[in-house]
């Protein structure tokens, strides 16, 4: 345990630095647990997005850009979602399903749940 570790500190600079060696090593822990899956989720939800674009005619783009200004999602996730409902009438139904699955998977990955997994395990 960390308190244990820390006992045989007498001056109070070097118990404060080693505090915030422990605090610092924490949150970097639970950033990656809680972070690191999402960015590459995302990574290839923007990819795939772009590739998805690419083929749409520039006035059904313009269509879909347009719907922006109706999104009143709370979340982020949210507002995903109601982009992809938009993109999803232009674009083929196995592109739409696997942007749908990466928005999924981004949800799960954020998750404090899957973050506390995660670092039970490490």
């Amino acid at each position: 345990m960390f308190l244990d570790s820390t006992k045989d500190i007498d001056d109070v600079e070097s118990l404060l630095n080693a505090v915030a060696k422990h605090l610092h090593g924490n949150s970097s822990m639970y950033f990656v647990a809680r972070y690191e899956h999402a960015m590459n989720s995302l990574d290839e939800l923007i990819n795939q997005t772009a590739m998805a674009s690419g083929v749409i005619d520039s006035n059904q783009l313009v269509a879909v850009a347009r719907a922006k200004s109706v999104i009143t999602a709370n979340r982020r996730i949210d507002e995903m979602r109601a982009h992809l409902l938009a993109l999803r009438r232009y674009i083929p139904a196995d592109t739409s399903n696997k942007l749908r699955k990466l928005i999924d998977l981004i949800e799960q990955d954020i998750s404090m749940d899957r973050a506390r997994d995660r670092m039970g395990r490490n």
